[in-house]
């Protein structure tokens, strides 16, 4: 047969898929002979190949009701499957790194990129990294079967702050305070003095009840966690009910 396979990839959903004459074609089934049968991407379109272990297409069925693919959209979906592969196998690399690499190493592919695409390909890798990150978090802290279920670490939401946001603040304003990895001990010793002037002045405050007040937005939100507690307690929601309704309140931080 006159007709070949340019490129092998995968799916979005992690299906292999080939690339014949700019047409995507995704693994459908598996044949009694060992051989497997491949589909047009396109749902509405009836062509479809077999193809054996060796990825030799041995015949090819109905043609196409479309149009193919222009060469653009299919170096994204070949290039977008390398680093996806790439970031699930180094969770360590940043993803810019990776796509840096992968163009370097497919300049022949590059000529048809722009510069907005690497914008797609890196939100695809977080996409894959942060699935893996969740199973994570499943696995080890959610399942009832895992290293450290909730009934170890779950509590009922009360006032106190569950975060090491001050110290965090408090090591991030230390280190600002010097320009050198090696200060003078004087300039040490005064700047310690600085600040404990100002944590005396904070226990002085503490000692006349001086409150520092929440803001108004903390207050609804501990309301409205501690009012969805009580439904949850009182069976009047399940559990999955008590997760989405508390997770509207802790949105998500866009990484790119």
């Amino acid at each position: 047969m006159d007709v070949e396979i340019s490129n092998i990839f995968e799916t979005r959903r992690g299906k292999r898929c080939f690339n014949i004459d700019n047409y995507k074609f995704s693994e459908y089934r598996v044949l009694m002979n060992g051989n497997f049968n491949f589909r047009c991407t396109n749902k509405k379109c009836p062509a479809s190949v077999i193809v054996n272990k060796l990825n030799k297409i041995m015949k090819v069925t109905n043609s196409h009701n479309h149009k193919e693919y222009n060469n653009r959209t299919m170096t994204k979906e070949i290039i977008r499957s390398t680093v996806k592969r790439s970031a699930e196998n180094d969770l360590y690399t940043k993803p810019n790194k990776l796509i840096h690499h992968e163009l370097r190493n497919t300049e022949n592919f590059t000529t048809n990129l722009e510069h907005s695409d690497v914008k797609l390909l890196r939100r695809s890798m977080y996409e894959t990294v942060s699935v893996i990150f969740s199973d994570y978090i499943l696995e080890n802290y959610i399942d009832s079967n895992s290293n450290f279920p909730p009934i170890l670490w779950a509590c009922e939401p009360n006032g106190n702050p569950k975060t090491t946001n001050s110290a965090e603040s408090f090591h991030k304003h230390y280190n600002s305070q010097f320009y050198t990895p090696h200060p003078h001990i004087h300039q040490v010793i005064d700047i310690l003095i600085q600040i404990q002037s100002e944590t005396d002045l904070k226990i002085n405050s503490i000692k006349n009840n001086v409150m520092n007040y929440k803001r108004k937005e903390t207050i609804h939100k501990e309301e409205y966690l501690q009012d969805m507690w009580n439904k949850y307690k009182n069976k009047t929601i399940d559990r999955l009910t008590y997760i989405k309704n508390i997770g509207n309140k802790f949105h998500h931080t866009n990484l790119i």
